[in-house]
C-alpha cells in the first residue's frame, strides 16, 4: 500500500534528486516487484538481475528498485558488482515509526570491494519525501583506500619520474593526483605502457599506450594530460578540463614620435622592410627565369610573360592575391589549340598520303593492263 501510493508520486522523487537539463535524456530503469523475484530462488534473482545489468550501460541511467519486504540488500546484490559512477536506488519499507518507506543508495567502491549502503531519502504520508542535502560526490567522496593503477608516461612539465615512472613521480599534474589521494582516501600503483604512447589504434583496431591499458582493463586511470579526441572519448571517460589553452599573437604598439612620423612603414623596422624588397627582386628574377627556360623547350611562344609580369605574381604571394586563374586558363586555351592543330595536321597528312598510295597503285596497275594487252596482241 505504501509502496503503491510512493510510485504514484515518481514526479516528486524526480524533481528532489535534482536532475538538471542535460541529464534529462538520462534513462530510468525501474524494476518493481523485486522481492518476489527474489523470494523464488536467491540465486536466480542475481543471475537474471546481473544479465540486465550486464545488457545496458549503467552509467548512461538512473536505477530504481523496488522490494515490499525489507530485506538485507548485502545478500540481494551478492555477486552483483555496482559501480560507483552510477545511481542505484532502493526503496523498501522502514522499521522506522514516522517513516513509511526508505530510499538507500548502494555501490562499491572497486569489484572485490564490500557493498556501500547511504541512506538518502525518507517518505511517509503525511511529511512526504524528505530528501538528504548531502551532494552525491560526498556521498562517494571516500574511496575506503582502494589501490588503483594508473597509466603513466613522462610528460614534462606536468610530469616528471624516473626511467620506469614507478617512483619519483613529480609535477603539477601529479600534485593535483597527490591532492586527490589525500582528499578521497585511496593509493595509486604506476605503470608505463611498453609503447611508450598516448594511445591510438593500430593497423587492427587495437588501442595502444595509456589508452589501452584502460581499454584492456590493466589500468583504471590516465595520468597525463591527455587531448580530446573524437575516438578517444568513445573509448574511455575523460575528467573536466584542468584548464583551457588559448593562442593569441601579440603585436608589439607602434610608438610614434610625432604624428607626422610615417605610420604606414611604421610596424617593421627598417632592416625587415630591406630583407622585404630584396626578397621581392630576387624572386622577380628567378620567376623571369624558369620562365624563359620553360618557353624555349615549349610550344607556347606566343605567351607573353614579361618581367613586369613576373613582378606582379611575387608581389600579389606576399599580399596572399593569385594570378595564376588567367594563366591556367590561357595555357588550357593553347594546348586545346594544339591538339586541334595536331589533328588536323594529321588528318592532311594522312589524306594527301592515302592520295599518293592510290596514284601509284593505279599506275601500276594501268602499266600492269598495258603489258598484257601488248603480249596478247603480239600473239
Amino acid at each position: 500500500m505504501y509502496l503503491q501510493e510512493f510510485v504514484l508520486t515518481g514526479s516528486t522523487l524526480l524533481q528532489e534528486m535534482n536532475i538538471t537539463s542535460e541529464e534529462k535524456c538520462r534513462s530510468l530503469y525501474v524494476v518493481l516487484n523485486a522481492t518476489n523475484i527474489i523470494n523464488r530462488s536467491l540465486n536466480e534473482s542475481n543471475c537474471l538481475l546481473f544479465q540486465c545489468l550486464k545488457r545496458t550501460r549503467m552509467s548512461q541511467g538512473i536505477w530504481l528498485m523496488f522490494m515490499q519486504e525489507a530485506v538485507s540488500l548485502e545478500k540481494i546484490f551478492t555477486g552483483i558488482y555496482i559501480p560507483i559512477d552510477i545511481e542505484f536506488l532502493v526503496a523498501q519499507p522502514s522499521s522506522e515509526r514516522d517513516v513509511q518507506v526508505s530510499l538507500t543508495e548502494v555501490f562499491q567502491v572497486h569489484a572485490a570491494g564490500s557493498l556501500q549502503m547511504q541512506p538518502i531519502a525518507n517518505w511517509s504520508s503525511d511529511r512526504g519525501l524528505i530528501w538528504s542535502s548531502i551532494p552525491m560526490h560526498e556521498r562517494k567522496g571516500n574511496l575506503m583506500g582502494t589501490v588503483l593503477k594508473a597509466s603513466i608516461l613522462p610528460q614534462p612539465p606536468y610530469v616528471y619520474c624516473n626511467e620506469s615512472c614507478e617512483t619519483s613521480q613529480r609535477g603539477f599534474v601529479m600534485e593535483l593526483w597527490k591532492e586527490l589521494q589525500s582528499r578521497m582516501n585511496f593509493t595509486i600503483i604506476y605503470k608505463k605502457p611498453k609503447e611508450g604512447s598516448y594511445g591510438s589504434r593500430d593497423k587492427n583496431g587495437k588501442w595502444t599506450g595509456i589508452i589501452g591499458l584502460i581499454v584492456d582493463n590493466e589500468a583504471e586511470l590516465g595520468i597525463n594530460v591527455l587531448d580530446f579526441e573524437k575516438p578517444r572519448i568513445l573509448a574511455v571517460d575523460y575528467l573536466p578540463p584542468l584548464w583551457n589553452l588559448k593562442k593569441q599573437l601579440y603585436i608589439r604598439e607602434p610608438r610614434f614620435a610625432s604624428f607626422e612620423e610615417n605610420k604606414l612603414f611604421s610596424p617593421f623596422a627598417t632592416e625587415i622592410w630591406f630583407t622585404l624588397i630584396m626578397c621581392v627582386v630576387i624572386f622577380t628574377l628567378l620567376l623571369r627565369a624558369t620562365w624563359h627556360i620553360e618557353d624555349n623547350y615549349s610550344r607556347n611562344r606566343h605567351i607573353k610573360f614579361t618581367t613586369f609580369d613576373s613582378l606582379l605574381d611575387v608581389f600579389g604571394i606576399f599580399c596572399y592575391q593569385d594570378r595564376q586563374t588567367d594563366r591556367q586558363t590561357d595555357r588550357q586555351t593553347d594546348r586545346q589549340t594544339d591538339r586541334q592543330t595536331d589533328r588536323q595536321t594529321d588528318r592532311q597528312t594522312d589524306r594527301q598520303t592515302d592520295r599518293q598510295t592510290d596514284r601509284q597503285t593505279d599506275r601500276q596497275t594501268d602499266r600492269q593492263t598495258d603489258r598484257q594487252t601488248d603480249r596478247q596482241t603480239d600473239r
